[in-house]
């Protein structure tokens, strides 16, 4: 497990077209960080207003929520799954809808988006509520991202792939993205 997460993308050859699967794992960083943020402020409470009951108290808190924290961090790694099938006719998105703009964060969800509706494919870092990934830009304010979390290099691997298998979207996908 990494500390700031993990990103594994899969590429897989179909009779009509080509499946990107990205399985994006959560690091231990940020909540074992939230805990310590939380044991400090803690402390600090307890040698604020009463040093002895309160500390007491303190310390037997923040050793269960530590230990909760640990154990969750190293055993319950959310584990958010999208897969994108890409063919001649259609991109079909499905994915657990963590940032895919179309579900609720946690409930699954499938786009499916006609190629003829795509201006371009291209990496977007994102915004204030938006994933980073890999984008389809269907006009005006009209992006969706179809597989998100994904950093440029991950991108343009992607990208690459489709314009092996289908040279024939090559103007929908900028030479560097």
């Amino acid at each position: 497990m990494k500390a700031f997460g993990q990103i594994d993308l899969t590429t897989n050859e179909l009779p009509d077209g080509l499946q990107f699967r990205v399985v994006r794992m959560q690091g231990w960083f940020v909540p074992l960080s939230a805990i310590f943020l939380l044991l400090g402020c803690l402390l600090i409470f307890a040698f604020r207003y009463d040093p002895g009951l309160l500390f007491g108290l303190a310390v037997a808190a923040s050793a269960v929520v530590a230990a909760v924290a640990i154990g969750w961090a190293v055993t319950c790694q959310p584990i958010y799954t999208t897969t994108l099938i890409v063919t001649t006719q259609s991109f079909t998105a499905e994915g657990d809808g963590l940032g895919l703009g179309w579900t609720a964060i946690g409930g699954s969800g499938v786009v499916v988006v006609p190629v003829a509706e795509i201006k371009k494919v291209e990496y977007q870092s994102g915004g204030e509520s938006d994933p980073c990934g890999l984008y389809l830009n269907c006009g005006f304010l009209k992006n969706r991202c179809v597989l998100p979390g994904l950093n440029p290099q991950h991108t343009r691997i992607v990208t690459d792939a489709i314009l092996h298998r289908f040279p024939e979207l090559g103007p929908k996908i900028p030479l560097k993205s």
